[in-house]
Parts: structure tokens; sequence; C-alpha cells
């Protein structure tokens, strides 16, 4: 816990330097040109004086020129030193402060836990990443771009923690319901010894996962956004020894109910898992830092008067601030980069992002080929009578009743992709295709791809499209 404190006490004293070199920038920068509007005053009136005596002394104002000239090029040379020394100054204090951020440095290996597979060398740099964190007492952000196995980073380093670094847990992660199941089944796929538990499901059974987890008799807990805040008071019990936030956009709004509530878990580590790289939103910035060094950016008005003061009175206000409040702080557009590019310099030692054309130079480039395909009459008819505010239907006996819908956009997204969606029971034949115009079209690509070995993969994000689009994959290609 000390060494923590010093290295946030060390990361004051950069941040400091950060804001003292902004004002000293801007101080130099007025005083140039105050010096050059001096400079070109004292010219004009050298100029005219010469221009009177110009029969006089008019070597001596030859000489006088080429002085003047020699002294614009010494003072332009002397500021593009400066400039190139100012950047280089400030590429070498981004380096020392990531150094000095990451400290302990360790020689890593894959686990023999971890029984699911090999690595990847960008993966194992990653949980190299991810282990100077915990040697060095920081949190920090694994932003990789989708698909590159940031749940499989996560599951090696409690891995790790676990055989070299004697840490058991207990560890929590908090993800989508969507991908609960993901982590579970990866949790048993690639490291089957640590003991996961799952609290979901009705409160008798949370109740009953909540008497395991005071327990201690587990070394992870899975749960959702929405059951870390119902159970909120159970979680806050444990000292976590790691907290992993998955889809970490969520906390991206420090006003939040889940932002409020996982911030007071008691936790000595935390991560956060997104596959979206950080914006130009002061807001957004202002929240991660939150949650990643508390300690520091505890104060949000602290924090928007820390970096906005040297830019007092000019331009437009502080993102967030009162226009209105006295003593607010004014920023243009060029002002507001700057400070967002300095609180990223900030993240830069937290952060860690790969994308996937950086890291799998093997993979070929993706080529995507839209084909826009046209409704079919019976899809246009009921098309047109959604928009007309009413489905007319007729039932079995004959009534025709007429439906309205309070979410109209979602019932032409239904009818564009199938008529069927709209109805309980259909018969399974030539009229499931015909009747539907993207159907139809797979009906003629899919036996072609398949022919030429091609793997398909169709994709849809309503269920019932998915149960529809297996019934021509029946009529049609069982024979063959």
């Amino acid at each position: 816990a000390v060494r923590g404190d010093c290295s946030l006490c060390s990361l004051c004293g950069f941040l400091c330097r950060f804001r003292s070199e902004d004002r000293r920038k801007q101080t130099d920068d007025l005083g140039d040109g105050e010096a050059a509007f001096g400079d070109a005053h004292k010219g004009s009136g050298e100029a005219q004086k010469g221009g009177n005596e110009v029969e006089k002394i008019d070597k001596t104002d030859e000489k006088t020129e080429e002085t003047e000239k020699k002294e614009e090029r010494e003072k332009k040379e002397k500021k593009e030193d400066d400039a190139q020394n100012s950047s280089g100054s400030w590429a070498l204090g981004q380096d020392q402060y990531y150094a000095m951020s990451h400290q302990v440095q360790e020689e890593v290996q894959q686990p023999s836990t971890l029984t699911g597979g090999d690595l990847m060398p960008y993966q194992m740099a990653g949980l190299s990443w991810m282990l100077s964190l915990y040697n060095n007492d920081l949190h920090g952000i694994l932003a990789d771009e989708m698909g590159l196995g940031k749940t499989i980073q996560t599951i090696a380093l409690l891995a790790y923690l676990k055989e070299f670094k004697n840490n058991s847990g207990p560890h929590l992660i908090i993800a989508p319901l969507s991908t609960l199941p993901n982590w579970a089944d990866e949790f048993r796929r690639w490291c089957p010894s640590l003991k996961v538990v799952v609290l979901k499901g009705g409160r008798l059974e949370r109740r009953e996962l909540q008497r395991e987890l005071r327990r201690g008799d587990f070394n992870v807990c899975l749960t959702t956004f929405d059951l870390a805040m119902r159970e909120r008071h159970g979680l806050s019990f444990p000292n976590w020894r790691h907290l992993v936030v998955d889809e970490g956009h969520r906390m991206k709004n420090s006003k939040s109910k889940f932002h409020i509530c996982v911030s007071e878990f008691r936790a000595t580590h935390r991560l956060l898992l997104t596959g979206t790289p950080l914006q130009n939103n002061l807001a957004e910035l202002w929240s991660l830092l939150n949650f990643l060094l508390p300690k520091i950016f505890s104060c949000a008005s602290d924090f928007e008067k820390w970096f906005s003061q040297p830019f007092e009175g000019q331009g437009m206000p502080v993102e967030g601030g009162d226009p209105d409040g006295a003593g607010t702080a004014f920023l243009n557009e060029e002002e507001r980069l700057l400070i967002i590019n300095r609180l990223h310099a900030v993240l830069r030692p937290f952060l860690l992002r790969r994308v996937k054309k950086d890291v799998l130079k093997d993979m070929p480039e993706r080529k995507e080929y839209l084909v826009r395909i046209c409704l079919s009459a019976w899809q246009q008819a009921v098309y047109k009578q959604i928009q007309e505010k009413g489905l007319r239907t007729v039932d079995q006996v004959g009534h025709v009743t007429k439906r309205g819908f309070q979410n109209t956009l979602m019932q032409l997204r239904k009818i564009a992709n199938h008529p069927y969606l709209f109805v309980d029971e259909y018969l399974v034949n030539e009229d499931l295709v015909r009747v539907a115009g993207k159907f139809e079209c797979l009906d003629r690509m899919l036996p072609k791809l398949l022919h030429f070995k091609h793997k398909v993969l169709i994709f849809s994000q309503m269920t019932q499209v998915k149960h529809v689009s297996s019934a021509p994959r029946v009529i049609r290609l069982a024979p063959s």
C-alpha cells in the first residue's frame, strides 16, 4: 500500500509538471509576441529615419539592414530549436512518466494451469502488461479491438496470480448478461482449476449463492450489471483482489447508478475491458480517471478548474461547467483538444489497445459486398399498412381487425426480414422462400457458395429470423 501511495504522489508531480509546461508555453508565446511587435515597431522607425537621410549614410544603412536580417534569422532559428527541444522534452517526459508508472517489471510465462491452448504473442504481451499493473499497484484498461481475446487474457492473468503470486482471489467479474455464459465456458475450457461461482437466477437461488460467497470457498465470482446493483450489499462485503468490468464503456458516466455502485466495492486492483477507444469527451475521460485513480481525481469541479485555469476568460465554456458562474474558465476548440491530449497522455500508462491489423499480420483484409434486395409484393403491402399506423388481419371466422403498433420502426424492420414474423404458425413450403426478398436471394446464393466449398455464417439480431431461416435450408439443401 505504501508503494502505491508513493506512485500516486509521483504521478501528481508529473501532472503538475504537465500543467506548468502548458502555462510556461503560453507565457513564452505571449512574450515572443510582444518582442516581435516591439522589433517590428522599432524596425519601422529606423526605416523611416534611414529614408530621410539616405543620401548621407547610404553605406551605414546597408549594414544596418544586413544586421537586422541576420538577427531575424537567428531569432527564427532559435525559436525553431526551442520548439524542437520542447517537443523532445515532452516526449522524453512521457517516456519517463510511463517508465515511472511501470517500475517493477517481471518476465512472464504462460501458466501451466492454463490448459485451453497456447497464448499468441500479443496475448502474452497483454498478460505481461496487466501483470505490470498488478506489480506496481495500478489499475488499467484493456481496450483491445473485439476479437483479440480480452476474456482469455484476463483468465490468464488470474491463473498466473494463483500459480506464481499465491493470489487465489476472490476476484469479481461483472459482464453483460449475454456474455456471462461465454465467460463461464471459457473458464471451464482454459482454467478448470479456478472455482467459479455464477451469481444469477431468482431471489432464493441468489440467496444461496450469497451464502457460498460468504464462506469464501471460490476463486472467481461472475455476475451481471443489474445483479451487481441489486446485490450491492452482499458484493460489498468481500475484499476483492481484482474487480473486472467487461464492456468498460459502462463506466464512462460518473453519475450513473452502476458507476457509483461499482466504485463503492472494495477492490485492490481494478481492470476495465472495452473494445472501443477513448473518445474526445472531457466528462468520459474524467469518469475513467476517477475510477482508475480515485485518490487523485476525486472531485469533478477541481478537475475542471485544474485543467482549464490557464485559459480562463477565453473562447467557450468548459464542458460541464457553468457558463454564467463567476470565475468560470472558457476554452476554444484548440485549447479543449490540448487538454484532452494531455488527459490521454495521463491515461497512457493505464491503457493498452491493439487492433487486428497491427497484431494479426497474416489476416487477409476484409471485403464487404452490399447486396440490395427488393421487397416482395406481400412485404410491400404489409409495409404500407404498417406505415399507415395499423395492420389489418383476418381471423379464421373472417372478421377483419386492425392492430396498432407502438414501435413502428421495429415492425418495419421485421417485415423487411420476413412477413412470417407476424404470424404464430406457418407452413414450411415453397411460399416461405418466395414471400421474402432476402430469403429468395439467399435461396439462390447458398447452393452456389456451398458448391464451391465456402463457409457461410448467417447472422441476425432477431431470433425469430434464425428460426425461419432454418426452414429453407431444410427444403433446398437436404437432398444434396
